[in-house]
Order: structure tokens, then C-alpha cells, then sequence
């Protein structure tokens, strides 16, 4: 069967992918796309099959001028204005975003001013208001008063890319705001009226779970029917995702299909017409597709849901292809860049699963059910098979993306998806009781608590069974596009037979069963071989290699050897991370760490006891094995900040007690590696500027002819110490304290860097790194790389050569950087 919408689809998002890697005009690109158009019409009359071609050219043409178009229009004037105090005027274009610490609003400028000056620039941009007095909605006219920010691309391979998230929603822009005095309602702008009134009963249906259920139990009750998750806590959210249910948390079509065969049911019960019917249905997907926000797993399925519908009603073929290329093709010509999103890939993949996979497992499973003699109906097959075809194709995606494998999902979605189905239901009639008749509330809100308390219980237990889960190395694209590949083979092999006959060549003298047995046994063993292939734990580099991680204001750097031992000096950590706020450590460290497949850490020195370095081995301690702790001496007259004592009791408690090591100390680490300690030096500094930075624990590792000296935060003193005592001269130097003034100049003569690496955080507050740092840097020579500017900076060496890449370009020429 042909099927020109899936080839078109393709095509058009071909063209999205060769946009995002040209740096093209969409403009120009449009008016080459309608020029195009009138040679591929003309043609298609003079030649049709020379025309089918030119239609075809006119596609890949056509994405890649509606991405070019959609790029641009992020682009604003207010670039110029960044990291200035800007007023903003604008309307909020969508519902606000509502977590427990602050509220988010996507406001749609029409005006900003600064000063005397005044620009009308339209775009977004993102306000973050943090201790608001009120929580303003869809329509608001809002002035906001701040300091405009542009979001900054990743710093780290496989990091989270903030900016590309916001770009893919039209933002340009952010503004953190605090206060009531931030923020002020200005007026209303209703805007599209069928949005307003949609976002409207979405915040009235908010309030009635909100007055009808304990707090969790509505927040999580929200993430069920609307998709909204800001009230629902990290660990509840986390342990959704490691069960492999997380899902169900966000609006899918899982969610739609309870929608529609909620609506289905009613217009059985009422007796309808079938065009009443598919009406009832478009305009219900239509305006719940609204009051969720158009995300791109409701669209596909609601596009689906009405043309599979429409097909039965007018008994057609139901062509599950069609309706799903058709699905990809309106939402990308509505936002060419949904194809880069996470969920959008999801969506698609998991669905593609269900429909081509599926069948063939429900024949699998029908078959051994009928070998093995029991009493067994198709529909148990499919019960099964539904959630392992989806599973089966989300599982390299979710491994790229979240480096996550779990291994209790099919069993958790066999068992609380039925559950969601009612807490839909009656999270609904609760929503609805509660918003527009309160004092009958009590009819579904005990039940629907009652139903969320079993179900969060199921979903904890679940993730609670040992080896429900395990975290794997960030996979290759290759091996994605390998999976996928045999999973579609698979279904050559074993699936109908007008697929089986284009291979029989392959397959000669082998009967149907024998062909699926076949098909299955390669799939299986694709499975086999990819699993173990696929790196779960880290294997050791193939040189020695040394990763300054990007962690913002702060400092932490991760060593690999070739015999696959991991060290780590310092971990990072933003403000109130040592009080156990989420910070560096659970946001940035421990993700690096799993995406390059590393679940132990065997030597963990916190070189001081200062936050910005020893904040996120918090996190280290919660969710890594750390085998070796290593400290700092503790004197001076400085004392550590509060919750340092804690952190070292809490690697106490788990059998790891903290030591403290002395210059001409040596940690080995394995056969090849040898830390030396070069500070402190007894007796420890007192009375310095900083005794906690001056003291900091100094480390010198020589593999082969290359050298790496890590300096933690000394000062000073402590560098003057360093010189007198020490034959300081390296290959590559960690410079002391982000590169703060806190310098004596005769140390980088003395150990006169080939290389110098700054761990610094973007515009601090403090101006690391200190222009005189770089003045006397670039005096000894030496090549700088700053966190700031370069992200993460990774070094490899067979103890002969240096091999240094980054983890961004920078987006400064600026020589004095």
C-alpha cells in the first residue's frame, strides 16, 4: 500500500533536520519553497512523474523554510538589553505554571522599556516570580520589572539544553523577579476567546480538586486529568520515572484514550447519530488538546483518535500509518522544532511500538497460550502486549535521554494502568463537583483519594523491589537507530504475510510458523547482544582522562583511568545545597556521572569545606556508591559553614569515614594512577584572609610525561608556601579559587601551565575570573579554557599527548577572556 502522507511527513521532516544543521534564512527559504511550488505544479501537468519528484524536492524545501521561520521569529531587539534592568510589558499567553517555591508565566511583550528608551519587540520570555501575593492567568496584561537574561546552552556533554526546551516554546528570554512589588497586573486581554474560556475551567476544575482532596492527592490527581505537575514533589516524580510510569503524570495518549472512551460511552448511552458522534469528539479532543497546552502527545493522539474514527463510522480501512504520519505532519507544520522534544519522540515511538509491534506479540503470546493449553483469550494478549510493544519502543530513547533502564515497568503499567482509568474518571467528576457544586463533592472525592493513595502505594512498591532499575551509560545514536532498525525487522520477518513474501529469498523452505520463529529468534538475540553491549556500568577510558565539569560557580573535576577506577575532586554545590536544598549535585554532577555510565565513585576528596565544592556530594552519597572519602585537615581559625559535619557524618554512617590527609601524603588509586598530596602543610595557616581556602588539599598527578596540578582554593599564603616547598611545574593546572585576585604571581611562574582551566559560573557575582589572573596567565603562556565560557573542559592523555575538547563553543571573541 502507498502511503504518501508518511513519505511526505518524512520528507518534511528531513528538511527540519537539514534546517537546525544550515544557518538558513527562513525567509528566503519561503519564497524558494513558493517558487518551487509553481515549477512542481507546472511540472506535475507537463510531466506527472517528473512532477511527482519536484512535489517531493518541495517538501524537504518546505521544512526547511518553516524552521528557518520559526528560529527567526525567536530572535527579538531585547538581546540588546541582556543582563540589564528592563521594565516588560506583555500579556501571559498561557496558563500559569504554578511550583511550591515560586510561579512561571510566558509572557508575550509588547513593550519594554529602560530608561527613556522604548522597544516593541514582541516574542517571549519566561518570568519567574518567586513570593508572589497573587497568581495571575491567561489574558493578564502584566508589568514586570527585572533584569533580562538569555537562557545559556549546556555546559556539558548529554547536559539538559535549557535553551533549545525554551526555544521550541517561542521563548527568547528570562526575567527572576521576587516580591510582590515585581509584578503588577496592568489590565486583560482575553485574546482568542475559545483559549480563554478552556484555560479558565482548567483553573476552576484546579480549585475544585484543590478543595476537594488532601494537597498530594490533588496534585497528583492534576498530573492525571490536566497534565499539570508543579505541585507534585521531586520524590514522587522520581519514583515515577524509575518505575517507568512517569507518563501517566503527563497528558498522553493514554489520557486521551480514556477521554474518548469516556465520550464513546456517552454517546452510546444517548444514542447519537454517527456524525453527531465525530463531532462530539473533535470539538471534546479539540478543547481538552486547548486546556492542556497543544502538547505534542495530545495532538498526535487526538489527530489519530478523530481519523481512525471517521474511518470506521464511514467503514474504511483504518490505515494506522497514515493517521500517524498525518499526526507528525500537523503538528511540525504548527512548530517544526517539536521534533527535537523528548516527548515528541516519545510519543511517536511509543505509538509506533503499540501498532506494529503489538500484533505481533499478541500472535506470540495467542500462540504460546495455545501450545501450552490454556484457556486464552486475544484480549489477554493484547492487555499484555500494549505496554511491552511501547516499552519495547521507548526503551533507547529513554535510555538517551534519561540513561534510565527499568525493568519493573511492564508489570507496573499491567498493574496501575487500569487504576489511572478510574482515578481519570473520577478525578474529573470530582474536578467538576468541586468547581460548580462543592457541597456534592464528598460524592467522588473520598473514593478518588482513596483510589490515589492505593495507586501511589502500587507505584512505590513497585520501584521498592531490588533491581527494579538500573541507570546505563548514555547510548550512541547508532545504537538507537540499530534497534530500531531490527525491531523493523522483526516485523519483516514475522509479520503478515505480504511483508514475509519480499524476503522469501531469506527464508526459503521455512513454513509461517517456522518464518516467525525465525524473525523472533533474531530480534532476541539483537535484544541479547545490545543489552550486553550496552555499557550499565563505566568501563575504563582508553586513556587516562580528566573532566572539569561545568557546575557553575564552584568547582568539580572527575578523573577515569584505563583500569577503570573514578576519582573525584570536589563535587560542587549552589547555595543551601549543604542544607539539603537540590542543587549542583543532584542537578548537574550526578546526571554527568550517569550518562557516562558511572554508578561508584572509588576516591572522593573534598579539597575544603566550602559549599561551592563540597555541596553536591550530598547528592554523591544519596545516590552513588562512594568508596573513599578524603579531607582537609580540620584547623585554622575559620570555622566550616553549617551542614559540613552532617555531610561527613552521613558518609560516616554508611561505613565511608572521612580522612584527612597531610602534604607528602599519597593516595593510590590503582596500578597506574598515584595522587601526591602537595598541601596542606602542617602546621595548617590561621589567621589568613580564608584559612578554610589557604588550607584546601593540593593534588599532583603525573601520568607519563603529562602532569595535572589540582590547586582547590588556595590563596595567598598557601601559594607561597607551594613555591618555597614544591617543584610546582605541570602540563595542565586547575587554577586556585576560579581565578580570584588571591594570587601570588611567582606561583604560575613556577608551574608554568601548558594549559590553564578556571572553574567559574557565568556573570558571578564575584567577577571571577580576575582580569589579573588572565593578564599573568597568558604572561606564562598558557592556553586558558574557563567553565564559564568553554563548559565542561575534558582532557585526555596516553601520558604522551594532550587531546582537550569542550563542552560549548564560546559566544565571546573577546581576547581579554
Amino acid at each position: 500500500m502507498h502511503r504518501p502522507v508518511v513519505l511526505l511527513a518524512f520528507l518534511y521532516g528531513l528538511g527540519v533536520v537539514l534546517a537546525r544543521h544550515f544557518d538558513l534564512a527562513g525567509g528566503g527559504l519561503l519564497l524558494s519553497a513558493g517558487a518551487a511550488l509553481v515549477v512542481a505544479a507546472i511540472a506535475y501537468f507537463a510531466a506527472r512523474k517528473t512532477g511527482r519528484w519536484f512535489i517531493l524536492a518541495l517538501f524537504v524545501l518546505l521544512g526547511m523554510a518553516v524552521t528557518g521561520l520559526t528560529v527567526e521569529k525567536t530572535a527579538t531587539p531585547l538581546a540588546a538589553w541582556e543582563n540589564k534592568t528592563v521594565i516588560l510589558e506583555g500579556v501571559v499567553a498561557r496558563d500559569a505554571d504554578v511550583r511550591p517555591d515560586r510561579v512561571l508565566y510566558v509572557l508575550e511583550v509588547r513593550e519594554a522599556r529602560r530608561g527613556d528608551e522604548c522597544l516593541y519587540p514582541g516574542g517571549r520570555v519566561l518570568v519567574s516570580h518567586y513570593e508572589p501575593a497573587a497568581v495571575y492567568g491567561y489574558g493578564d496584561v502584566l508589568a514586570v520589572r527585572g533584569v533580562l537574561r538569555s537562557p545559556r546552552p549546556p555546559g556539558n556533554p548529554g547536559e539538559f539544553d535549557y535553551r533549545a526546551y525554551l526555544e521550541r516554546q517561542g521563548i527568547s528570554h528570562l526575567i527572576t523577579v521576587r516580591g510582590a512589588g515585581a509584578v503588577a497586573k496592568t489590565g486583560l486581554d482575553r485574546g482568542n476567546p475559545f483559549v480563554y474560556w478552556a484555560l479558565t475551567l482548567k483553573e476552576r476544575l484546579q480549585a475544585g480538586l484543590a478543595e476537594s482532596l488532601e494537597p498530594a492527592q490533588a496534585a497528583l490527581v492534576q498530573g492525571i486529568t490536566m497534565g499539570v505537575r508543579g505541585g507534585i514533589d521531586p520524590t514522587t516524580r522520581e519514583t515515577f520515572t524509575v518505575t517507568g510510569v512517569v507518563h501517566i503524570l503527563s497528558v498522553s495518549g493514554l489520557h486521551v484514550g480514556f477521554l474518548l472512551g469516556l465520550t464513546l460511552l456517552l454517546t452510546r448511552l444517548a444514542r447519537l447519530k454517527p456524525t453527531w458522534t465525530v463531532m462530539l469528539v473533535v470539538g471534546i479532543l479539540a478543547f481538552y488538546a486547548v486546556m492542556v497546552g497543544f502538547k505534542p502527545s495530545v495532538i498526535r493522539a487526538a489527530v489519530m483518535a478523530v481519523l481512525l474514527l471517521v474511518a470506521h463510522q464511514l467503514g474504511r480501512l483504518r490505515d494506522w500509518p497514515t493517521a500517524l504520519g498525518l499526526a507528525a505532519l500537523v503538528i511540525l507544520l504548527g512548530n517544526p522544532l517539536a521534533l527535537f522534544d523528548p516527548g515528541f519522540q516519545l510519543s511517536f515511538a511509543a505509538t509506533w511500538g503499540i501498532f506494529y509491534l503489538g500484533p505481533l506479540l499478541v500472535r506470540g503470546l495467542d500462540g504460546l497460550a495455545g501450545r501450552a493449553g490454556l484457556r486464552w483469550k486475544t484480549a489477554y494478549s493484547w492487555f499484555i502486549a500494549v505496554p511491552l510493544a511501547a516499552q519495547l519502543g521507548t526503551l533507547p530513547l529513554v535510555a538517551y535521554y534519561y540513561n534510565l533502564v527499568s525493568l519493573v515497568s511492564l508489570p507496573a503499567n499491567l498493574v496501575v494502568v487500569p487504576l489511572v482509568g478510574l482515578i481519570f474518571g473520577l478525578g474529573l467528576a470530582t474536578a467538576v463537583l468541586g468547581a460548580f457544586v462543592p457541597a456534592a463533592a464528598w460524592l467522588a472525592g473520598p473514593a478518588t483519594g482513596a483510589l490515589v493513595d492505593v495507586f501511589l502505594a502500587l507505584v512505590r512498591f513497585f520501584a521498592g523491589l531490588p533491581g527494579a532499575f538500573f541507570y546505563v551509560a548514555t547510548p550512541s545514536p547508532l545504537l538507537v537507530g540499530a534497534w530500531y532498525l531490527v525491531c523493523y525487522g522483526v516485523g519483516v520477518f514475522a509479520g503478515p504475510e505480504s511483508w514475509r513474501e519480499r524476503l522469501s529469498g531469506f527464508t526459503t523452505g521455512l513454513d509461517g510458523p517456522g518464518r516467525r520463529v525465525v524473525g523472533f529468534m533474531a530480534g532476541g538475540l539483537f535484544l541479547v547482544v545490545a543489552f550486553l553491549a550496552w555499557p550499565a556500568g563505566a568501563p575504563g577510558p582508553q586513556m587516562l582522562e580528566v573532566h572539569f565539569v561545568d557546575v557553575g560557580q564552584g568547582d568539580c573535576t572527575l578523573i577515569r583511568t584505563k583500569a577503570g577506577s573514578t576519582i573525584m575532586i570536589d563535587a560542587g554545590g549552589w547555595r543551601g545545597e549543604l542544607a539539603g536544598e537540590p542543587g549542583a549535585g543532584e542537578r548537574v554532577v550526578v546526571p554527568y556521572l550517569r550518562g557516562l555510565g558511572i554508578e561508584q565513585i572509588d576516591l572522593l576528596v573534598l579539597t575544603h569545606p566550602h559549599e561551592d565544592h563540597v555541596g553536591g556530594a550530598r547528592a554523591l552519597a544519596a545516590r552513588l556508591e562512594v568508596k573513599r572519602v578524603v579531607v582537609a585537615p580540620p584547623g585554622g581559625r575559620e570555622k566550616p559553614p553549617p551542614g559540613y559535619a552532617d555531610l561527613l557524618a552521613e558518609f560516616e554512617a554508611t561505613g565511608v569515614p572521612a580522612d584527612g590527609v597531610w602534604a607528602g601524603d599519597r593516595i593510590q588509586v590503582d596500578g597506574e594512577v598515584t595522587l601526591r598530596v602537595l598541601g596542606p602543610s602542617f602546621p595548617l595557616l590561621a589567621g589568613t584572609r580564608s584559612d578554610l581556602n589557604n588550607n584546601s588539599v593540593v593534588l599532583r598527578l603525573d601520568y607519563g610525561a603529562r602532569s595535572f596540578l589540582f590547586a582547590g582554593d588556595v590563596a595567598q599564603e598557601a601559594q607561597a608556601r607551594l613555591v618555597l616547598r614544591e617543584n610546582l611545574q605541570v602540563d595542565v593546572l586547575k587554577v586556585p579559587h576560579h581565578g580570584s585576585a588571591a594570587f601570588v604571581p611567582d606561583f604560575f611562574r613556577a608551574v608554568r601551565p601548558k594549559v590553564a582551566v578556571i572553574s567559574a559560573g557565568h556573570n558571578n557575582r564575584f567577577g571571577h575570573p580576575h582580569p589579573d589572573t588572565l593578564a599573568i596567565l597568558r604572561e606564562v603562556g598558557a592556553k586558558i579554557y574557563r567553565t564559564d565560557l568553554d563548559g565542561a573542559v575534558i582532557i585526555r592523555t596516553d601520558g604522551r599527548r594532550l587531546h582537550l575538547e569542550t563542552g560549548r563553543e564560546r559566544e565571546t571573541l573577546d581576547p581579554a577572556a
